[in-house]
C-alpha cells in the first residue's frame, strides 16, 4: 500500500474524529456555562433572602420576644391557645405588612432541637420541622438555599407554590429574634424568568461556539488537504533521492575491496584500543604464553616505574616482590591462574588481590583482574592492575572504628550489669586488652584516686612483684603519678628515668598512662603495657582517651549508686546503719546462726536523760552527743558486732556467736561503763546513762521480729527498775513503762 492510498483512507476518519471533538467541546462548554450561571443565581438569591430575613428579624424582634415567653405554655394548651395570644395577631399583621411587595413567605421560630416555638400553622407549634435545609441552617448557623421545581403546595402553610415548570428558590435563614435562642425565616422566590434568560444565554453561547469551532474545523480540514498534497509531493521526492543514494552506495561498496575494508577496521580497532588503554590510570599489561610482557600502557609506567621499552619482553615475575617470588610459583599462579601454560583459553575475567613491587622496591597491595584469550593456537593474558593502598587503609580504619564501637558498647553494657566496681573495672580491662588492632600486651591496671594516692583497683596480667610495688602510687610519682598530676596522656616505649618504681625481674617495656577525668576532675589512671620500642600511634591515643572518658562515666555512676545506697541504708547523723539495713543484717546473722547452730544476741538500747540534755542545751548539742555515743558504742562492742540507730535516742545491736548469757552480759556492762563517762560537748558536760534490753537466739525467739520485740520489752523492764542497767527478756516483760525522757 503506497502513501497516497493511506492518505485517502485516513482523511475521512480524521474528519469524523474532528466533528465529534467539536460537538463534544460545544456540549461541555455549554454545560459548564449553564452550571456556573445557576450557581451564581442560587448564591444571589441566598444573599438577598438572608438580607431580607435580617431586616425582618429587626422589625419582628419586639413582638417575637414577648411571644416566645408564652410559647411553652401555648404549646401545652394546643394550637388554639397559641392563636389566642394577642402577640399572635400583632405578629400576623406585621407579617402581612412585610409580605406586601416582597417574596417573603412566612416565619417559623425553632429551639435548639428544631422544635417549632412559633409557626404560621398553629398545628405545627411544638413539632419538629422535617425540612433538611432547616436542620442544616440551624446546625451551621448560616443561610441555606435550594432549587425546587414547581409545586402546588409547600411545607409552610400560606406560602404560594409554583405551577408547571416554574423554578423556585427556598431559603432558610437563621436569625436571633428576641429571647428566642434559634429562629429561622422561610422565604421562597420565583426565579423562572432568570432560568429563561439563562437558557437563552446558554443557547446563544452554544450556537456561537458551534459556529466558531465549526468554522475553524472546516478551515483546518482545508489546510490538512493542502498539506496532504504537499506531503505526498515531498515524499515522492524523498523516494527518488533515496533510490539515487542507494544506487550510489551500491556502486561505492563494489568499488571498495575486502582487503582495504579489513585494513581500515584493524587500524580503527587498534587506535581505539590504544586510546582506551593509555587514558586509564590503571596498569594494563599483556603477557604471551611464556609469561613475557608484550604490552605495557602508560598507567603501568606510572604505577611500577618502568617504561614500556624496558618491560617489553621481560618476564612477568619482575612485578612480584623478591621475597615472594620463590613461594609464589610463577607469574600465572601470582595472577590467580593455574600452572598449565595452555589452560584457561578464552576464560572469563576474575580478580585477585596480591602484593606487587615497584621499580624502587616499594611494595603495595594490588587488585588484579585477569582474562585469557587465544589467537592462532597461542594463549595470551591481559591483566588490569590497580593500586588499592588507600582502599586497604580505609578498610583498616573502618575495621578499627567498628571494633572500637563494639568495645565501647561492651564497656557501656558493663554499667548495667550487677557487678561491683572492681568487677566492672576488671571486665573493662578484659575488653580493652582484647581489642585486636590495639598493639598492647595483655597487661594493664586501673588506679583510682584516694586522697593524694592512686590505689590499684583492678589489674590484668601483672606479676606479684609489680602488684606489690604498685599497690599504691603517690600523685606525681612514677609515670602513673605524673599522668595523674598533669592530667595528660603519657606514652613511653622504654623504661626511662621517669619510671621511678623498679622491682625484681623488670623487663624492657613501654606504657600508655591515660588519666581518667570527669569534667576535669581526676578519678584515676588507666595504664597499659606495650612492647619496648613500639611506635606512637595517634589512633590508639584517641581510642584510649575515649575509653578513659567512658570509664569515667561508669566510675561516676557506680559511686553515685553507692552513695545513694549508703544514704538509703545509713543514718545521716551518725553514719550507723538505719532500721532498714539493720533488719537485713539481723536476718543475715540469724540465718548464719541457724545454719551453724550458734547462739546470738540482740541489744535494744535507749539513752537515759537524753531528752533533758536536748531540751536544756539545744538540738545541736543533742546531735553532737548522739555522734559521740555512736563512737563509744562502736568502741565498746566487738568487731563482729553491728550497731544501728533506729531513730531518736534508740539504738540496736546484733551480737553473733555468743557463748552464753554471761558473754552478752559482759558486753552490756562494757557499753554501760563507756556511756556513763561524762561527755564534753562544746564545753557542756553531759551525763547520761543507757538502758539495755537483751534477747537471745534461740532462747527467746527464732525470728527477727520476735528477737526485736523481746529485746524491746526487756529494755522497758530496765526502765521500770531504775534505768542505766541491762536485763534479759522474761515472759513478764510485755508492758512498756511510761515515757521518762
Amino acid at each position: 500500500m503506497n502513501s497516497r492510498t493511506r492518505s485517502h483512507r485516513l482523511l475521512p476518519g480524521f474528519a469524523l474524529y474532528g466533528a465529534a471533538v467539536v460537538l463534544l467541546s460545544v456540549s461541555a462548554l455549554t454545560w459548564i456555562q449553564r452550571d456556573q450561571a445557576m450557581r451564581t443565581l442560587l448564591e444571589t438569591e441566598d444573599r438577598r433572602n438572608a438580607a431580607l430575613a435580617s431586616a425582618f428579624a429587626n422589625t419582628l424582634r419586639p413582638v417575637c420576644s414577648t411571644l416566645f415567653e408564652g410559647a411553652t405554655e401555648a404549646r401545652k394548651k394546643g394550637g388554639a391557645a397559641a392563636e389566642a395570644l394577642p402577640e399572635w395577631e400583632s405578629l400576623q399583621a406585621t407579617l402581612n405588612t412585610l409580605r406586601q411587595g416582597s417574596p417573603f413567605a412566612t416565619l417559623a421560630m425553632v429551639d435548639g432541637t428544631g422544635r417549632a416555638a412559633y409557626h404560621a400553622n398553629p398545628a405545627r407549634v411544638g413539632t419538629t420541622l422535617p425540612d433538611p435545609a432547616l436542620r442544616q441552617a440551624l446546625a451551621t448557623g448560616r443561610s441555606v438555599s435550594v432549587f425546587v421545581s414547581g409545586v402546588e403546595e409547600t411545607s409552610v402553610p400560606g406560602v404560594p407554590g409554583g405551577e408547571g415548570d416554574a423554578l423556585l428558590v427556598e431559603s432558610w435563614t437563621p436569625v436571633s429574634c428576641g429571647g428566642v435562642r434559634d429562629a429561622a425565616f422561610f422565604i421562597r422566590s420565583d426565579v423562572t424568568p432568570h432560568q429563561a434568560r439563562i437558557q437563552r444565554m446558554t443557547l446563544e453561547t452554544a450556537l456561537f461556539l458551534l459556529l466558531v469551532l465549526g468554522g475553524g474545523y472546516v478551515l483546518l480540514l482545508g489546510v490538512a488537504k493542502r498539506s496532504e498534497a504537499a506531503v505526498r509531493l515531498r515524499y515522492d521526492e524523498i523516494l527518488a533521492h533515496q533510490r539515487v543514494i542507494e544506487a550510489q552506495n551500491q556502486q561505492l561498496v563494489e568499488e571498495v575491496g575486502e582487503r582495504r575494508k579489513a585494513q581500515s577496521a584493524l587500524v580503527a580497532s587498534e587506535e581505539r584500543f590504544r586510546l582506551v588503554t593509555q587514558s586509564t590510570n590503571d596498569a594494563i599489561i599483556a603477557l604471551d604464553g611464556e609469561g613475557r610482557i608484550f604490552f605495557w600502557n602508560q598507567g603501568a609506567e606510572g604505577l611500577f616505574g618502568w617504561s614500556g621499552a624496558e618491560m617489553t619482553g621481560q618476564p612477568g615475575e619482575r612485578l612480584i616482590p623478591p621475597r615472594l617470588q620463590q613461594d609464589t610459583g610463577g607469574v600465572r599462579l601470582w595472577l590467580g591462574l593455574g600452572s598449565n601454560p595452555v589452560g584457561g583459553s578464552d576464560g572469563p575475567a576474575h580478580g585477585v588481590e596480591r602484593i606487587a613491587a615497584r621499580r624502587n622496591g616499594d611494595e603495595f597491595p594490588a587488585e588484579i583482574t585477569v582474562a585469557s584469550w587465544e589467537q592462532q593456537g597461542e594463549i595470551f593474558l591481559t591483566a588490569v592492575i590497580r593500586d588499592i593502598t588507600v582502599r586497604k587503609q580505609q578498610e583498616r580504619q573502618d575495621l578499627r572504628a567498628y571494633v572500637s564501637r563494639i568495645a565501647l558498647s561492651a564497656l557501656l553494657e558493663t554499667g548495667v550489669e550487677s557487678l561491683t566496681l572492681q568487677q566492672q573495672l576488671e571486665s573493662a580491662l578484659d575488653i580493652i586488652l582484647t581489642v585486636p588492632w590495639l598493639a598492647a600486651q595483655y597487661k594493664g591496671v586501673i588506679f583510682l584516686l584516694e586522697g593524694t594516692e592512686l590505689r590499684m583497683a583492678a589489674q590484668r596480667g601483672l606479676g606479684e612483684a609489680v602488684r606489690q610495688a604498685c599497690r599504691t602510687v603517690p600523685v606525681g610519682h612514677c609515670l602513673c603519678g605524673l599522668a595523674a598530676q598533669t592530667r595528660e596522656l603519657i606514652f613511653v616505649n622504654e623504661v626511662d628515668e621517669r619510671h621511678v618504681i623498679r622491682y625484681a625481674g623488670i623487663t624492657p617495656h613501654g606504657h600508655y598512662c591515660v588519666p581518667i577525668l570527669s569534667q576535669n576532675v581526676l578519678l584515676g589512671v588507666m595504664t597499659l603495657y606495650v612492647h619496648c620500642g613500639y611506635p606512637h600511634s595517634r589512633d590508639e591515643e584517641g581510642f584510649l582517651s575515649t575509653v578513659a572518658m567512658t570509664l569515667a562515666g561508669l566510675i561516676e555512676r557506680r559511686r553515685i549508686e553507692a552513695k545513694i545506697q549508703h544514704l538509703a541504708e545509713h543514718d545521716v547523723l551518725t553514719g550507723l546503719p538505719n532500721r532498714r539495713l539493720f533488719t537485713v543484717l539481723l536476718g543475715r546473722e540469724l540465718a548464719h546462726a541457724r545454719r551453724n547452730r550458734n547462739r546470738m544476741g540482740v541489744f535494744f538500747l535507749d539513752l537515759d536523760r537524753f531528752k533533758e540534755v536536748n531540751d536544756t542545751h539545744g538540738h545541736e548539742v543533742g546531735d553532737r552527743l548522739l555522734v559521740e555515743v555512736s563512737r563509744r558504742l562502736i568502741g565498746a562492742l566487738r568487731e563482729s558486732d553491728t550497731v544501728a540507730r533506729l531513730g531518736g535516742d534508740e539504738f540496736t545491736a546484733v551480737l553473733p556467736e555468743l557463748a552464753d548469757e554471761e558473754a552478752a552480759g559482759f558486753i552490756a556492762r562494757k557499753v554501760i561503763t563507756a556511756l556513763n563517762e561524762p561527755f564534753d560537748i562544746q564545753g557542756v558536760r553531759c551525763d547520761i546513762g543507757v538502758s539495755i534490753g537483751i534477747s537471745l537466739y534461740p532462747d527467746h525467739g527464732a525470728s527477727a521480729p520476735d528477737l526485736m520485740r523481746c529485746a524491746d520489752a526487756a529494755m522497758y523492764h530496765v526502765k521500770r527498775r531504775g534505768r542505766n542497767n541491762f536485763a534479759f527478756w522474761e515472759p513478764s516483760d510485755e508492758s512498756p513503762p511510761e515515757e521518762d525522757g
